[in-house]
């Protein structure tokens, strides 16, 4: 089909998140604590002074510090790398002594944790295959985003469902099996919009679905959103190749395609069901059998009438008009 086909450059870069479990290393939990000093007397701690739990798991403070007489101070604690790495230095509050004081020193001057220590064990994400597929799949939904505000910009009459993007250049900075986090996808693309006759294509689908109709059939009305397209192919700059649908409502010409009025003598209401429906043009049967103690369809053919309903629901009140038009005709005296 022809049409006016613009284009538009584009330059991205996204950063992505690593999905999954990841791996679990050890790591040095951390935390604070309070040194409280009972004495009248001053106590100067240096940087990395060991800090000893009641159960014996070993800490040090991350710097130095000097707790006043009859004070206190709050200092960043860590788990020792060598005796208390990993899950073991999440400790929940407890006590601790100096052990580089002496034994008197220690029962005045004295650690404590108020909230557990974190961190002991940390999760490294590991990049799959799966996150940069689906990375590369969000990135080039950002790039047609991106590039229908670019054609907008041009002419607004473009949609997402006009556009295709044609990567140029797309690349990540890590690969599946990466120990990584975050990573980032970067990429150019060219993004094509079509200009083109809507109502024109409508028209055309239109048309070929009435010449697909059967010679009992005739078109009743269209479905007002039954109409819809997907471009398959642009070949700049002025040619696209479309795939389109529309749908409608049809009508049997007469009653002769669905059924003769001698197939239905002598059957019950569900026989005559069954029988219309054999007919795929059918898609569904009401059979009202009357006065009430009439059980099947009667003899005479001058007393049955059939009548053919479309579908679509615009049309129900006027057959609903018709059947109430046959009852009265044959019920009054």
């Amino acid at each position: 089909m022809t049409a006016e086909i613009i284009q538009a450059a584009l330059s991205e870069a996204q950063t992505f998140t690593a999905q999954g479990q990841g791996k679990e290393i050890e790591d040095l939990s951390r935390g604070k604590v309070i040194i409280f000093n009972d004495s009248n007397r001053a106590q100067s701690l240096v940087k990395n002074t060991r800090l000893l739990s009641l159960d014996g798991r070993l800490f040090r403070i991350s710097g130095s510090v000097n707790v006043p007489a009859a004070g206190k101070v709050e200092i960043e604690a860590y788990a020792d790398s060598e005796k208390t790495k990993g899950k073991q230095g999440d400790i929940q509050p407890t006590s601790f002594t100096i052990p580089g004081l002496s034994e008197a020193r220690q029962k005045e001057v004295y650690a404590e944790n108020l909230e557990a220590f974190t961190g002991g064990v940390k999760v490294i994400k590991i990049i799959s295959a799966a996150d940069i597929l689906q990375a590369e799949k969000q990135f080039t939904e950002t790039l047609e985003n991106k590039g229908l505000v670019e054609l907008n910009k041009k002419n607004s009459q473009i949609s997402l469902k006009d556009i295709t993007v044609e990567i140029k250049e797309l690349k990540a900075d890590a690969k599946a099996g990466d120990e990584k986090e975050n990573f980032t996808i970067s990429g150019k693309a060219v993004v094509y919009g079509a200009l083109f006759d809507q109502e024109k294509l409508k028209q055309e689908a239109s048309l070929a679905l009435e010449k697909s109709l059967l010679d009992s059939q005739s078109l009743l009305s269209l479905d007002p959103a039954g109409f819809d397209y997907k471009i398959i192919e642009f070949n700049y700059p002025e040619n696209i190749k479309i795939e389109a649908g529309i749908s409608g409502w049809a009508i049997l010409k007469d009653q002769v395609g669905i059924i003769q009025k001698d197939e239905l003598i002598g059957l019950s209401k569900e026989e005559v069901q069954k029988k219309i429906m054999e007919n795929k043009s059918a898609t569904g049967v009401s059979v009202k059998l009357w006065p009430f103690w009439v059980t099947r369809v009667p003899r005479f053919k001058s007393r049955i009438e059939i009548l053919i309903k479309p579908s679509d629901s615009g049309q129900e009140q006027k057959a609903a008009q018709e059947e109430s038009d046959l009852e009265q005709k044959y019920l009054a005296p």
